[in-house]
Protein backbone atom coordinates (compact mmCIF):
# COMPACT_ATOMS: atom_id res chain seq x y z
CA UNK A 1 0.00 0.00 0.00
CA UNK A 2 1.29 3.45 -1.31
CA UNK A 3 2.06 6.13 1.59
CA UNK A 4 0.07 9.58 1.24
CA UNK A 5 1.89 12.61 0.87
CA UNK A 6 1.54 15.17 3.82
CA UNK A 7 -0.06 18.26 2.88
CA UNK A 8 3.05 20.88 2.93
CA UNK A 9 1.69 23.04 5.48
CA UNK A 10 1.61 20.45 7.95
CA UNK A 11 5.12 19.72 7.07
CA UNK A 12 6.01 23.58 7.58
CA UNK A 13 4.21 23.83 10.84
CA UNK A 14 5.95 20.57 12.31
CA UNK A 15 9.15 22.06 11.17
CA UNK A 16 8.47 25.41 12.94
CA UNK A 17 7.25 23.68 16.32
CA UNK A 18 10.72 22.07 16.05
CA UNK A 19 12.73 24.80 15.32
CA UNK A 20 10.83 26.87 18.62
CA UNK A 21 11.95 24.02 21.07
CA UNK A 22 15.04 24.09 19.88
CA UNK A 23 15.63 28.00 20.30
CA UNK A 24 14.22 27.18 23.93
CA UNK A 25 16.92 24.71 25.14
CA UNK A 26 19.51 26.62 27.12
CA UNK A 27 22.71 27.38 26.24
CA UNK A 28 26.07 26.98 28.35
CA UNK A 29 26.74 28.98 31.18
CA UNK A 30 28.04 32.11 30.99
CA UNK A 31 31.17 32.31 32.94
CA UNK A 32 31.98 35.38 35.52
CA UNK A 33 29.68 37.36 38.15
CA UNK A 34 27.98 40.94 37.64
CA UNK A 35 25.36 43.03 38.80
CA UNK A 36 22.97 44.51 36.79
CA UNK A 37 20.74 47.23 37.64
CA UNK A 38 17.77 48.68 35.62
CA UNK A 39 16.20 51.75 36.89
CA UNK A 40 13.64 54.28 35.47
CA UNK A 41 12.27 57.82 35.52
CA UNK A 42 9.13 58.21 35.79
CA UNK A 43 8.54 62.27 34.14
CA UNK A 44 6.56 64.72 36.30
CA UNK A 45 3.63 65.06 34.17
CA UNK A 46 1.03 68.28 35.41
CA UNK A 47 -2.65 69.45 33.55
CA UNK A 48 -4.85 72.11 34.57
CA UNK A 49 -8.17 72.83 33.32
CA UNK A 50 -11.15 74.88 34.11
CA UNK A 51 -13.73 72.90 36.12
CA UNK A 52 -15.86 70.93 35.16
CA UNK A 53 -14.26 71.08 31.35
CA UNK A 54 -12.48 68.23 30.92
CA UNK A 55 -9.67 69.69 28.42
CA UNK A 56 -6.07 69.20 30.03
CA UNK A 57 -3.20 71.68 29.44
CA UNK A 58 -0.65 73.30 31.48
CA UNK A 59 -2.50 75.94 31.45
CA UNK A 60 -5.88 78.03 31.39
CA UNK A 61 -6.57 81.27 30.36
CA UNK A 62 -9.34 83.69 32.42
CA UNK A 63 -10.28 86.42 30.02
CA UNK A 64 -11.68 89.60 31.58
CA UNK A 65 -12.75 93.11 31.42
CA UNK A 66 -12.03 95.79 33.68
CA UNK A 67 -15.13 98.13 34.20
CA UNK A 68 -14.56 102.06 33.66
CA UNK A 69 -12.57 103.34 36.57
CA UNK A 70 -15.46 104.32 39.05
CA UNK A 71 -13.81 106.62 41.64
CA UNK A 72 -10.37 106.21 41.87
CA UNK A 73 -9.99 102.35 40.54
CA UNK A 74 -10.92 99.85 38.08
CA UNK A 75 -11.87 96.51 40.12
CA UNK A 76 -12.85 93.10 38.80
CA UNK A 77 -13.90 90.42 40.56
CA UNK A 78 -13.55 86.76 39.74
CA UNK A 79 -13.41 83.15 40.92
CA UNK A 80 -12.24 80.33 38.88
CA UNK A 81 -11.96 76.64 39.89
CA UNK A 82 -9.68 74.87 38.74
CA UNK A 83 -8.49 70.66 38.62
CA UNK A 84 -5.29 70.20 38.88
CA UNK A 85 -3.50 66.43 38.14
CA UNK A 86 -0.45 65.71 39.15
CA UNK A 87 2.30 62.90 39.95
CA UNK A 88 4.27 64.71 41.46
CA UNK A 89 4.35 68.22 43.80
CA UNK A 90 3.08 70.88 42.23
CA UNK A 91 2.89 75.09 42.25
CA UNK A 92 -0.72 76.62 40.19
CA UNK A 93 0.59 80.48 39.46
CA UNK A 94 -0.64 83.35 37.96
CA UNK A 95 0.12 86.19 35.37
CA UNK A 96 -0.84 88.93 32.96
CA UNK A 97 -0.72 88.06 29.36
CA UNK A 98 2.06 89.74 28.05
CA UNK A 99 3.65 91.12 25.05
CA UNK A 100 7.57 91.24 24.05
CA UNK A 101 7.94 90.72 28.08
CA UNK A 102 5.96 93.54 29.07
CA UNK A 103 2.46 93.11 30.52
CA UNK A 104 -0.32 94.76 28.65
CA UNK A 105 -2.36 95.94 31.41
CA UNK A 106 0.26 98.17 34.51
CA UNK A 107 0.39 99.45 37.51
CA UNK A 108 -2.54 96.18 38.39
CA UNK A 109 -2.34 94.57 41.96
CA UNK A 110 -3.85 91.17 42.19
CA UNK A 111 -5.45 90.53 45.63
CA UNK A 112 -5.39 87.17 47.04
CA UNK A 113 -5.60 85.70 50.15
CA UNK A 114 -5.20 89.00 52.00
CA UNK A 115 -2.70 90.02 50.15
CA UNK A 116 -2.00 92.86 47.23
CA UNK A 117 0.39 91.42 45.02
CA UNK A 118 1.79 93.34 41.56
CA UNK A 119 0.45 91.72 38.24
CA UNK A 120 2.53 91.62 35.48
CA UNK A 121 4.53 88.95 33.70
CA UNK A 122 6.40 87.57 36.65
CA UNK A 123 4.22 84.12 38.10
CA UNK A 124 2.58 84.50 41.23
CA UNK A 125 2.22 81.55 42.99
CA UNK A 126 -0.76 80.65 44.17
CA UNK A 127 -1.54 76.88 45.76
CA UNK A 128 0.74 74.34 46.08
CA UNK A 129 -0.34 70.34 46.29
CA UNK A 130 0.92 67.24 46.52
CA UNK A 131 0.49 63.85 44.25
CA UNK A 132 -2.98 63.29 42.87
CA UNK A 133 -6.07 65.50 41.64
CA UNK A 134 -7.20 68.33 43.32
CA UNK A 135 -9.48 70.94 43.31
CA UNK A 136 -9.00 74.59 43.44
CA UNK A 137 -11.58 77.73 44.23
CA UNK A 138 -9.54 81.03 43.96
CA UNK A 139 -11.14 84.25 44.39
CA UNK A 140 -9.47 86.87 43.37
CA UNK A 141 -9.66 91.06 42.79
CA UNK A 142 -7.58 93.11 40.11
CA UNK A 143 -7.24 96.28 40.66
CA UNK A 144 -6.06 98.86 38.90
CA UNK A 145 -5.48 102.73 39.79
CA UNK A 146 -7.25 104.85 37.48
CA UNK A 147 -4.34 106.67 36.34
CA UNK A 148 -3.00 103.16 35.08
CA UNK A 149 -5.98 102.98 32.51
CA UNK A 150 -5.53 105.49 29.23
CA UNK A 151 -8.50 106.93 27.14
CA UNK A 152 -9.48 104.78 24.60
CA UNK A 153 -7.26 101.78 26.12
CA UNK A 154 -8.85 97.98 25.78
CA UNK A 155 -10.14 96.95 28.90
CA UNK A 156 -9.89 93.22 27.94
CA UNK A 157 -7.39 91.23 29.63
CA UNK A 158 -6.10 87.52 30.23
CA UNK A 159 -4.97 85.97 33.12
CA UNK A 160 -3.49 83.03 32.20
CA UNK A 161 -3.47 80.17 35.42
CA UNK A 162 -0.29 77.44 34.95
CA UNK A 163 0.81 74.49 36.48
CA UNK A 164 4.43 73.84 37.38
CA UNK A 165 6.54 71.14 39.30
CA UNK A 166 7.33 72.54 42.73
CA UNK A 167 9.68 71.13 45.62
CA UNK A 168 8.57 68.64 47.93
CA UNK A 169 5.30 69.76 50.40
CA UNK A 170 5.39 68.97 53.49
Amino acid sequence: MAKKPRPPGRTLGAFICALSLFLLIPGPPCVGEGTVTISWTILPSQTLSEFPRSTAERSVLHPFELPRPVEDFAIHEGVVKLAVRSNVPWTVAARLDCEEGRPLLSGAYFLFGGEAIALGCEHIPLATGGLGEHLLVIEFTIVVPREEIATGMPLERTLIFEVFPSAPVE
